[in-house]
């Protein structure tokens, strides 16, 4: 009986020993990033490229309580030549990397050194330095992203109360107006300095699909496609309502500042007002049969006007000049269905449907197709970087944005470290 208790004891006194080293053994691999059976990398390395610097910040992925420095490595133009850049004492997080050049890949892995040894890498980052940062509004997302020139690093992701639908950045200022799905019937302006939003509750308004903002004197258009009106947002409030033909169902609206009009775009018509005349006087400009209204652009004194023909897969662009008057018309072959003006007026750049993937096209001003680039899903914006003519493309169904340089070269898209698309239906994109 005596030596049946005491085997019983040594059992749970062995038993006890066993749990009470159990953890030790198995935090021993995450305590210790040098061991050689450890497999992960006990520090996390973030880049945020600018236009003339990359600034480094790193965080430990788990306590080191004895460890010699942070070892950085660096390549440049590949990731095959990898070399020893620069050690950081255990007390230094950060750093800003000014040896580089614009125009060229910049890749880093970082390391931990200690007891005499070096522990894995951190997964390889990559940075192209260039001048801007972008604002990413995505299809009835909560979430506004501010993504760094390359497009590979979010700097910045910023609640929204609502799903946004569409926006109006106001330039050289903080804001940016939101509008919201059908039936919600708030608009928000939202201060991307402090990352704050402010809800308003306009009365009357139903189902606005466009938002324009008037830089003469600061109101808000908002076109509402149930209703075919435009209603004025000022001080908070509808200062003024202008409607529409009621039998047009219009889709966009762009505010021209040279000639102080708005114009609206409808399938089959175009509606310009002239706001410098209290009465609101419009002059409307009818598209060929067959034809509906596409998109709307402006640069200086022109106002671009894209209009197709999906049976016969043919477009036609025109110049409206001061009158209203269709004053000059480009008709290409091709159904187009995006328009983005850039260089003066010596380039149009074009969202062409195609029976596969469709694809942007450069257009001279005769018509002539200069460049193209393929293999996008749907196409909602074009943008032209003003720094260095890099150009943008917003890819709705691939759920990316596309960075091109001047001469048509693909840099990068939003993709992160894993290759995955962190951005889902994107719709607007706006350069900084």
């Amino acid at each position: 009986m005596k030596n049946k208790l005491l085997k019983g004891c040594s059992f749970f006194l062995l038993l006890g020993i066993a749990v009470w080293l159990l953890p030790g053994c198995l935090e021993r691999p995450r305590n210790n990033p040098f061991d050689p059976a450890v497999n992960r990398a006990p520090v996390s390395l973030e880049l945020e490229p600018g236009a003339e610097q990359i600034t480094l910040r790193w965080s430990l992925n788990q306590p080191l309580d004895d460890f010699q420095s942070f070892r950085l490595y660096r390549a440049v133009g590949s990731p095959d030549s990898f070399a020893l850049y620069l050690d950081f004492s255990p007390s230094q997080f950060s750093y800003v990397d000014q040896d580089i050049q614009t125009g060229r890949w910049y890749y880093y892995k970082m390391s931990v050194v200690g007891q005499g040894l070096e522990s894995l890498p951190s997964k390889t980052n990559r940075a192209y330095p260039g001048s801007g940062s972008y604002w990413a509004l995505e299809d009835n997302g909560y979430v506004l992203r501010r993504l760094s020139y390359d497009l590979l690093h979010v700097s910045a992701a910023y609640p929204l109360f609502y799903a946004a639908r569409e926006w109006a950045v106001v330039p050289g200022d903080s804001s940016i107006w939101f509008t919201y799905p059908q039936f919600t019937n708030v608009i928000s302006r939202f201060n991307r300095f402090t990352g704050r939003e402010k809800l308003f509750y306009p009365e009357g308004i139903r189902n606005v699909v466009d938002i324009e903002y008037n830089s003469l004197d600061e109101s808000i258009f908002l076109l509402d496609r149930d209703k075919s009106t435009i209603f004025i947002f000022r001080n908070e409030g509808i200062g003024e309502v202008i409607p529409l033909d009621s039998t047009e169902i219009f889709s966009r609206i762009r505010f021209h500042r040279p000639s102080n009009r708005l114009f609206a775009l409808g399938n089959t018509r175009v509606q310009a007002i002239r706001l410098n005349d209290p009465q609101r006087p419009r002059d409307t400009i009818p598209l060929r049969q067959n034809y509906r209204g596409k998109d709307l652009d402006w640069e200086g004194a022109g106002v671009y006007l894209l209009c197709a023909a999906e049976n016969e897969r043919r477009s036609i662009l025109y110049r409206i000049s001061a009158t209203a008057a269709p004053e000059d018309s480009l008709e290409v072959e091709g159904f187009f269905y995006r328009l983005r003006v850039g260089g003066g007026a010596s380039r149009y750049y074009l969202a062409e449907d195609l029976p596969d993937d469709d694809q942007v096209v450069q257009l001279s001003p005769d018509g002539s197709r200069q460049l193209h680039w393929p293999g996008f899903k749907q196409v909602e914006d074009i943008q032209i970087n003003p720094y260095d003519r890099s150009l943008l493309i917003v890819d709705y169904y691939g759920n990316l944005l596309r960075l091109y340089d001047s001469q048509g070269n693909f840099i990068s898209e939003s993709r992160d470290l894993d290759g995955n698309s962190y951005l889902y239906r994107p719709l607007r994109v706006y350069i900084e």
